[in-house]
């Protein structure tokens, strides 16, 4: 996306509360972390022979994952331009993904994925403090 583009947008006018700003930033730096360890996944996984078995299920997770990415993209797009869908959205996959991770990982260690997970947390709580919440419901000029 041209830097052009990424400057006309709600998120980076003078009228958006910093707080936006930076909930974008934290989420663009958890979505680094995400392809960083889906790259790292796939080269693992490259590694490994795949049986008949386990070709299948290999490809669905790397389809998982790369569907979850471009979706994540897509989310961080939408708060950019102000879509009120994608803070919803954002919410509720950050809900589910605690329930799930908290039901099915150990306590936390601090790991690379558990300190994206908090990121994403401490920027979805943004989405939703006061300044963003009025910046949401104001009708773009």
């Amino acid at each position: 996306m041209p830097i052009q583009k990424l400057k006309e947008m709600p998120a980076f006018q003078a009228d958006a509360p910093q707080h936006i700003r930076l909930a974008i930033g934290l989420l663009c730096v958890v979505w680094l972390v995400e392809c960083f360890m889906f790259a790292k996944f796939v080269d693992i996984a490259m590694g490994v022979p795949l049986t008949p078995k386990t070709h299948d299920g290999f490809f669905l997770l790397v389809f998982l994952l790369a569907f979850w990415l471009v979706l994540n993209a897509c989310l961080i797009v939408g708060l950019c331009q102000r879509q009120r869908l994608a803070r919803w959205l954002e919410l509720l996959l950050t809900v589910v993904t605690t329930i799930f991770c908290l039901s099915v990982s150990p306590p936390l260690r601090l790991s690379l994925y558990e300190t994206a997970f908090l990121a994403n947390a401490a920027a979805t709580v943004l989405l939703f403090l006061g300044p963003c919440t009025h910046w949401f419901r104001r009708v773009p000029t």
